[in-house]
């Protein structure tokens, strides 16, 4: 498809979708001749992920460019490259430990990381970002009665 339909099937300007190919957030289409490019469902896939990340994330093109080059790491597993592009995004802060909800959450957690056998993940649970949402998750759903 050319960029116009790449535009109109993705509802991007193509100013946008333009800025993006600059930015290194979306790879160069097909060149068919020195003035057009043809561009695949990939692209559109591809854009709609950006589209995502800036828009629905609240991500900045530099960090959403980050992301992305760690999704597209394919010297990594799929679970470090998810990893890494996780570490990358905006992270929550970290749960007041003076809440007795947040103490009694993070309880919880470790106790079902420990139950699952994931001793790894227990051990790294301080750095990760998900442990932190999780224990956050935990606490407000513990605050609420649940």
């Amino acid at each position: 498809m050319r960029l116009s339909e790449l535009s109109e099937r993705s509802g991007v300007s193509t100013a946008t979708i333009k800025y993006y190919l600059r930015e290194g957030l979306l790879t160069p289409g097909r060149q068919v001749n020195t003035t057009t490019a043809d561009y695949d469902e990939s692209h559109l896939r591809r854009l709609r992920l950006v589209r995502a990340l800036i828009q629905v994330g609240r991500v900045p093109v530099a960090t959403a460019r980050e992301v992305l080059g760690h999704v597209d790491d394919e010297s990594l597993g799929r679970t470090i490259r998810l990893g890494a592009a996780l570490w990358a995004l905006p992270q929550e802060p970290e749960p007041d430990d003076q809440d007795p909800a947040v103490r009694s959450a993070r309880r919880e957690v470790d106790q079902l990381l420990a139950n699952l056998g994931w001793e790894t993940a227990r051990e790294l649970a301080p750095l990760s970002p998900v442990h932190r949402s999780l224990v956050a998750a935990v606490a407000t759903l513990m605050r609420l009665g649940y």
